[in-house]
Parts: C-alpha cells; sequence; structure tokens
C-alpha cells in the first residue's frame, strides 16, 4: 500500500504580464532537472477559450527517487487567465508572447512503500513499520521534508525570478 505525505501544501507564483507558456514549461523543466527531478508521464492540460481570451490550466509532476521505498513527488498546477497573443520586439526581433495572468501553485509530497513491503502479509509488519518510523527513523524523516521543501522553495524561486524577467513593451 503506497502511503503519500504531504510536505508542502500550496505554495504559490503569482504574476501579470507578458510571458511565454513554452518557456514557462521549459525553465520549471530545467530547474528540476538541475535538482535530479524527472517529469513524469502523467500530465493534464485544459484550455478554454472565449471571444477574447484563453483560460488554461496545466499539471506537471516531477518525481525524484531518494532510495528503492522512497520517493519525492513534486506537483506544479499553473493557471493561466485571460491570456492574449501579443507581439513583442526583443534585441529588435518581433517575437510572439502571451500576455495574462499566471497562478502556479506547489504541492510536495513523500510516497514510501511502493512496493507494499510492510503492509502485505500479517498486520504486525504494520505495527513494527509505526514504530520504527515513530521512534527510530524521526530525524532521518525530518531531513528527508527538509529536503523536499527546500528543493519546491528552490523551484519557486527560480520560477518567480524567470517570470520577472519579462519586461518588455508591448507592440500593439
Amino acid at each position: 500500500m503506497v502511503e503519500k505525505k504531504l510536505v508542502v501544501e500550496r505554495m504559490n507564483v503569482d504574476y501579470k504580464g507578458i510571458f511565454s507558456v513554452r518557456d514557462l514549461i521549459k525553465e520549471l523543466t530545467k530547474i528540476a532537472k538541475e535538482l535530479g527531478y524527472t517529469r513524469t508521464a502523467k500530465e493534464d492540460v485544459q484550455e478554454r477559450t472565449t471571444v477574447d481570451a484563453r483560460n488554461a490550466w496545466i499539471e506537471l509532476r516531477f518525481q525524484k527517487a531518494k532510495y528503492d521505498y522512497m520517493n519525492f513527488l513534486i506537483k506544479v498546477v499553473i493557471k493561466l487567465d485571460n491570456m492574449r497573443d501579443i507581439k513583442t520586439t526583443i534585441d529588435g526581433q518581433k517575437v510572439k508572447m502571451d500576455q495574462g495572468e499566471v497562478h502556479v501553485q506547489f504541492m510536495s509530497f513523500i510516497i514510501s512503500d511502493m512496493v507494499g513491503r510492510w503492509t502485505v502479509g500479517k498486520p504486525t509488519y504494520y505495527f513494527w513499520k509505526g514504530l520504527y518510523e515513530k521512534f527510530i527513523n524521526i530525524k532521518e524523516k525530518l531531513m528527508y521534508d527538509a529536503e523536499l521543501a527546500n528543493d519546491t522553495k528552490t523551484i519557486q524561486k527560480n520560477l518567480r525570478a524567470h517570470l520577472n524577467l519579462y519586461k518588455y513593451k508591448v507592440e500593439e
């Protein structure tokens, strides 16, 4: 039985202005890869178009194997509101960009016991696992919690810095 422990709940980045969705996803993937995470296949994209703007919702998941029975999972939900295509000039070249609101939410989990070695068979195994994690393995669990929270904070800071780089003039 898989156990999921929520470590970071709702860490947000909000931005309003010019950005590129493609660059945003590339930057998130690059930062996560530098920290040792891989992008998992489970992704979700939803888009709704109105007369003058688009709204989109993108979910990405990044996973890092700590050891055989523990993984770190960072779930990133990107919500794009009132997004419009615009053209702007960057270094003398006209470039297609997006303008609107970006809301990014991070949630981090520790996933343990993926094989079910403690819960398969006898209930006493589950009892011993609980005792081991509560009294013997407490420092190691706190260390893993801190590492995952630090990784999530690093991704958030780098993403915020990336979004604040978009200070271009909009051409009408």
